[in-house]
């Protein structure tokens, strides 16, 4: 380890750098898995709405920063396939909700477990403390880039 200490730009390039490596990871996992059928675009609308079940389109879309029409797009497709359902909310019939399906939650643990399992090999290779620091530093950051309403960023 480095006894250099890091100034806040420096380290916010390594975390902005680790967030693509993972992205990347997730993306050859899912790559991999196609014939399951899960794009990398719909990865974080299942995560959303696993964590936040009865979300509306544009609740989704404020999410996931995607608009509103490939939000529709994406969610019309999960439909189709049995993953997300849509009903109407219950505080206004207007406006639909949307949660996963138990296949959707199957997919999305199953997505989810391979592209942990495809990580954890990886990590693999580094000794016990260097994996003490990963958790460390990561539950650091987690608090760190918390939203005001305490909301985790889109996956």
């Amino acid at each position: 380890m480095s006894e250099e200490h890091a100034t806040a730009d420096e380290a916010a390039r390594l975390v902005m750098d680790l967030a693509m490596l993972t992205t990347a990871a997730m993306r050859a996992e899912i790559r991999a898995r196609q014939s399951e059928g899960v794009t990398l675009a719909q990865m974080p609308l299942l995560f959303h709405l696993q964590r936040h079940p009865g979300l509306s389109m544009g609740e989704v879309a404020l999410r996931t920063g995607l608009s509103r029409p490939s939000v529709t797009r994406l969610i019309d497709t999960l439909m189709a396939r049995g993953v997300v359902a849509r009903a109407p909310a219950a505080e206004d019939r207007r406006v639909a909700t949307l949660r996963l399906t138990p296949s959707g939650v199957n997919l999305l643990e199953a997505s989810r477990a391979a592209v942990e399992s495809r990580l954890a090999q990886r990590l693999g290779e580094c000794a016990p403390e260097e994996l003490g620091l990963v958790r460390d530093v990561t539950r650091r950051l987690r608090a760190l880039l918390v939203g005001e309403e305490g909301e985790r960023p889109p996956c």
